[in-house]
């Protein structure tokens, strides 16, 4: 995959004030936005 684009610091501030990423844990590493890893396991039911 090509990337077009890296993310600021400031990009990604405004994103989250906008609410743009809203219900996803995510975080800014190296210019990119990652998905974050649930830092427990998921329970089952």
């Amino acid at each position: 995959m090509k990337t077009l684009a890296k993310w600021s610091v400031e990009d990604y501030h405004r994103t989250i004030e906008a609410d743009i990423l809203r219900d996803r844990h995510v975080e800014l590493l190296a210019g990119d936005i990652v998905e974050k890893s649930p830092e427990t396991p998921i329970p089952h039911s």
